[in-house]
């Protein structure tokens, strides 16, 4: 079996008492983030929302309050993460507005052009194969449909010592952001990104 850094299983693919701390911190410490991207978004209305790697379910959660008519699904590669973001997001699932599978982000377990929107929190770095993730949304998004791809970090020498920490202790792997432009161009996107220098923060939003 394939050696996993130290933080793997805590942020990675959470796992047990620790994954679930992780899972804890990451739904308060992520909101700010999530606020700022979510301000970035077009004017859009959206049916059905799809957050890959939703984690504890934050951004999900974040996402139907912003869109209450929005019929939510998660998904996430992880089956604590599914336990955790089901509860985070219960008043939505029994109300029959939201639905939590588990799945990775290169098998989505959806019928083609079924979302209008897709979100991908930071969660692209411990995706196996970007290009089959990133074309498998492409699949599941309806025509003019949207992807918002959110990172606390990207590549950036006044960042490097962190990052590389970060990546280390958890396995996640960062790419540059015209990289991840041009994997998502590939896919058939047309993408443009905002980053926030002074925190390291980058969202991408990609029009199918």
């Amino acid at each position: 079996m394939e050696q996993k850094p130290p933080d793997y299983f805590r942020f990675g693919d959470p796992k047990g008492s620790e994954g679930r701390e992780a899972l804890e911190s990451m739904n308060s410490h992520h909101k700010e983030l999530s606020e700022w991207a979510m301000s970035l978004l077009p004017s859009i209305d959206p049916d059905s929302i799809l957050d890959v790697g939703c984690g504890g379910g934050m951004q999900l959660n974040m996402l139907g309050s912003k869109f209450p008519k929005a019929y939510l699904t998660g998904v996430d590669f992880s089956e604590d993460a599914v336990t955790f973001a089901s509860e985070t997001n219960k008043i939505k699932i029994e109300a029959g507005m939201c639905r939590i599978d588990q799945a990775p982000a290169e098998e989505l377990p959806y019928s083609n052009v079924t979302f209008d929107l897709v979100s991908a929190f930071e969660t692209y770095f411990f995706w196996s194969d970007l290009d089959l993730a990133f074309s498998e949304v492409y699949r599941v998004l309806k025509p003019k449909g949207i992807l918002m791809v959110i990172s606390e970090q990207y590549p950036d020498p006044k960042f490097k010592k962190r990052n590389d920490e970060a990546c280390m202790r958890t396995g996640m792997k960062l790419i540059h952001n015209d990289e991840l432009l041009s994997i998502l161009k590939n896919a058939g996107f047309s993408t443009e990104y905002t980053t926030l220098p002074e925190k390291n923060w980058v969202c991408f939003i990609a029009k199918k």
